[in-house]
């Protein structure tokens, strides 16, 4: 007889779409179903990555905590989730659900609570204090769980000079589906069509939700100077807020400038489309990145990139890439700059070392493998 597959619970703060969340989505569907049986629990609502986990046949539970006394009900009712399913391993993603699935866990003597922690630098301004608190507590803390993930070097150093000391820490990079992620002609020439662009218009693009973090301003900054230099280039922004709704960043593209140059286009489902179509995707972010996943999969799609020196982009891109220093809209103006003046050849070889990069370290496969042994070890 087979031996019965390990229940994994995935307990997470929300599933709206980010990069946890997105990679929870990929993880869950990935691991082998005959040797490990995955639930998803958020403390939220349902939001459109768990309609897509459950749409898969993967049961998902809401919480639905929203105050002070929606926490009381929700973890009431998590109790009874954990009780009744009864996980090998119970594994939390991000802060307010790595303490409430401790207390949760230990309370309902589950016998292995693993945290996963996504960000790296810690600021402490622009967070709200509750999360300022809940980190700090956890830092008490976490000693407890059975081991504490990581998806980059800088997460980890950065978490344990706040005072994480867990019994291990285990580093897992972001795992990319390099088939649906993949250089595409036919995507390429569809989306330039929807743009109304020729294939001879250089495309840069920004794919990222709208935060102070994730630098929209140095990248538009940067676009209105290589703008002047090349007067073809144009500007594709995806992500939630970033839309022409955003009054912001509709001001900023006046006053630089950039009106008929930037596409605004707000939350994207098709992200995989949209990639390829692209001649360089750049990655702005001032702090607080781990491991982006839009670096990884830009790569995977043979597009070069042009990275913030934040979190482990460096690392990633490797000689794949450029690296800048973040804020700095001259120095990312001029890396760009760069990738343009590359012939077509130069530019194609650029893109497909990144793609062999993501192929031969932080490929789907990869990352699914390790959470899958670091579960067994922790279960026999």
């Amino acid at each position: 007889m087979a031996p019965r597959p390990i229940r994994v619970l995935h307990l997470i703060t929300g599933l709206a779409s980010g990069g946890a969340e997105m990679m929870l989505y990929k993880l869950v569907l990935s691991m082998d179903k005959s040797r490990f049986e995955s639930i998803v629990v958020s403390l939220g609502d349902m939001g459109v990555v768990g309609e897509v986990i459950r749409s898969a046949g993967i049961p998902v539970y809401t919480l639905n905590i929203r105050n002070y006394f929606g926490l009381f009900c929700g973890f009431r009712k998590l109790i009874g989730i954990l009780n009744t399913q009864r996980p090998g391993v119970l594994q939390t993603w991000l802060y307010h659900a790595d303490l409430l699935g401790l207390l949760a866990g230990k309370l309902t003597k589950l016998p292995v609570i693993a945290w996963n922690i996504r960000c790296s630098e810690l600021d402490e301004k622009g967070i709200p204090l509750s999360t300022r608190l809940v980190r700090r507590l956890l830092a008490k803390l976490s000693a407890i769980p059975n081991f504490v993930v990581i998806n980059s070097e800088a997460g980890r150093l950065a978490h344990e000079n706040a005072g994480y000391l867990p019994r291990e820490w285990v580093l897992i990079a972001n795992g990319f589906d390099t088939d649906k992620f993949r250089p595409d002609t036919s995507m390429r020439k569809n989306f330039r069509a929807q743009l109304g662009v020729t294939e001879a218009t250089p495309l840069i693009g920004l794919v990222a939700r709208f935060h102070p973090m994730k630098g929209h301003e140095i990248f538009l900054k940067a676009a209105s100077k290589i703008a002047v230099i090349n007067d073809r280039v144009r500007f594709v922004l995806v992500g939630t807020g970033v839309d022409e709704t955003n009054p912001y960043l509709q001001s900023l593209v006046r006053e630089l400038g950039l009106v008929g140059k930037v596409y605004l286009m707000g939350y994207r489902e098709d992200v995989a489309n949209i990639l390829p179509a692209l001649d360089i995707v750049s990655l702005t972010s001032l702090w607080g990145e781990g491991f982006p996943n839009v670096v990884g999969e830009a790569m995977a799609c043979a597009v070069p990139c042009v990275v913030t020196d934040v979190g482990d982009c460096a690392k990633i891109v490797g000689d794949a890439g450029i690296v800048v220093p973040a804020n700095d809209k001259a120095a990312l103006a001029g890396a760009w700059e760069k990738v343009l003046n590359m012939t077509d050849r130069e530019r194609a070889e650029l893109g497909f070392r990144g793609r062999m990069r993501v192929e031969a370290q932080f490929s789907l496969r990869c990352a699914t493998e390790q959470y899958e042994r670091v579960y067994e070890r922790h279960t026999r």
